[in-house]
């Protein structure tokens, strides 16, 4: 009876140390993903009159303050990039995909031409360059696919986390769910599974769906003839009658959904799955890649909110005003302060503090010191004002 009392217990004790309790639940990680190529398609289109300098210079910038604003909205502990290739292996199965565009580029002028290849240039540079310098991981292109495929790839391979798609094509709104959401930058809108649900009367799981059977004329994927979204939904709920035109025609049209179906579902077939990695950004490799730009590139302006958003986290002290104007008080005083405010015996106790006013001796000297009070205020009010335009200065770009 007592050994098996004794066994009973260090087997308990030993279990106890060992094994971890069931119900402890790590905090979910936050990933936000960039549609990255239409990101620098909006900085580009926000060029007035653009040329070979100012495209240079604007591009950068432009792509680095739309990732500040993008990491301000998410607060994500990783940050993903997905980036288009030019090779798409939706044109081996349907030559005329997005077959306009590239008629359009053909039709071009030289100098809208010359003003494309920079502007490819500047893309290829923050991808292959800046991105990767400035210390994040997570940039990814692959061969024959399109960035909207790597974001499904990170969705899917990451089933806990919380996601913030940064995408404004209506593509990845079949990936929204109770822990991913999408963000139009330019309409400002989030959208999550409770909007998208009031807005068209579905889940989004089934949007992929919708677009088999209205195709997609954006990038000219076939649909089937006279059916749009509207209709594409009522045939799926179930609100259209049998009778009707429109759903005789969706159910003769298999073959045309079938084939926008390997199209517009997402992520496209055989896309490659990809592993997060932790970034390493820091102040110093931000300050370097600013050294290796061009001095007139607005990205000066910009690198201590880069600092701010992707370096604070990590080491509270690395962005700091290391400038202070006459009168500042040093970190050291600021300390002391603080422990004065908690209570001092000794400085409590001591007797300058305490001192009786003393009472003035004639009237003029009230007079005087009634006019320096102020005179000491005003002084005070505008060092606050000349703080606050400094400070309004550095961040405004």
């Amino acid at each position: 009876m007592g050994l098996n009392y004794i066994q009973r217990k260090l087997f308990q004790d030993i279990m106890g140390k060992t094994t971890k309790p069931v119900n402890s639940a790590k905090p979910r990680s936050k990933i936000l993903i960039l549609d990255s190529d239409a990101l620098c398609w909006t900085v580009f289109t926000r060029i007035a009159n653009p040329s070979k300098d100012k495209i240079k210079k604007e591009i950068i910038a432009g792509f680095l303050h739309l990732l500040v604003e993008a990491q301000k909205y998410a607060r994500a502990d990783y940050v993903v990039f997905a980036w288009d290739s030019p090779r798409n292996y939706r044109k081996d199965i349907y030559p005329e995909y997005k077959i306009k565009r590239s008629n359009k580029r053909k039709e071009a002028s030289d100098t809208e031409k010359t003003l494309h290849k920079v502007r490819i240039q500047q893309f290829k540079m923050i991808r292959d360059f800046v991105l990767p310098e400035l210390g994040f991981c997570n940039v990814f292109l692959s061969h024959g696919f399109e960035g909207d495929d790597i974001i499904a790839s990170v969705v899917k391979s990451n089933p806990t986390a919380e996601i913030v798609m940064y995408a404004r094509d209506n593509d990845v709104f079949q990936l929204i769910n109770s822990r991913v959401i999408a963000y139009d930058w330019i309409a400002r809108k989030t959208y999550n599974q409770i909007s998208f649900k009031e807005k068209y009367g579905i889940e989004p799981e089934l949007w992929g769906r919708v677009k088999s059977i209205a195709g997609c004329p954006g990038d000219e994927v076939p649909g089937v003839s006279g059916i749009g979204y509207n209709r594409a939904i009522q045939y799926i709920t179930g609100k259209m009658k049998p009778t009707s035109k429109y759903y005789k025609d969706i159910k003769n049209s298999e073959e045309t959904i079938n084939l926008t179906r390997r199209l517009v579902v997402l992520p496209f077939e055989n896309t490659p799955k990809y592993s997060l990695q932790k970034d390493t950004v820091t102040p110093e490799k931000i300050n370097a890649v600013q050294e290796e730009l061009p001095v007139a590139s607005p990205i000066y302006n910009i690198t201590p909110e880069l600092i701010k958003v992707f370096c604070q986290h990590e080491n509270k002290t690395s962005f700091t005003f290391t400038k202070r104007k006459k009168g500042g008080t040093s970190k050291s005083t600021q300390n002391s302060q603080r422990k004065n405010k908690k209570g001092n015996p000794k400085q409590q106790n001591s007797p300058k503090k305490f001192k009786s006013p003393q009472k003035p001796k004639n009237k003029q000297t009230t007079k005087a010191k009634t006019l320096k009070k102020p005179k000491k205020i005003k002084k005070s009010k505008t060092k606050i004002q000349n703080k606050g335009k400094n400070l309004t200065q550095l961040y405004d770009f």
